[in-house]
């Protein structure tokens, strides 16, 4: 899956706000929408998993922290 640059890039037809009228423009951005959609589902599992570990991860360094506070030790 490959990106490309806008149409606008040296674009002789180009002119302050011209995207509402521009048909290049509007074909390339539906095309760049379906796929980051594609690139989305794709990574979705992987973002959710990565989530999950962040919160697991933010819940032990907070204990930790918090014991220290108190005194306790943590085991």
């Amino acid at each position: 899956m490959m990106f490309t640059d806008s149409p606008c890039k040296d674009c002789p037809d180009r002119y302050l706000k011209c995207h509402s009228t521009c048909k290049k423009w509007q074909n390339w951005k539906a095309e760049e929408a379906l796929k980051n959609a594609e690139l989305d589902k794709i990574l979705k599992p992987e973002r959710v998993f990565k989530e999950i570990q962040s919160e697991k991860s933010t819940r032990i360094c907070r204990r930790i922290h918090n014991s220290h506070l108190r005194g306790y030790t943590v085991s």
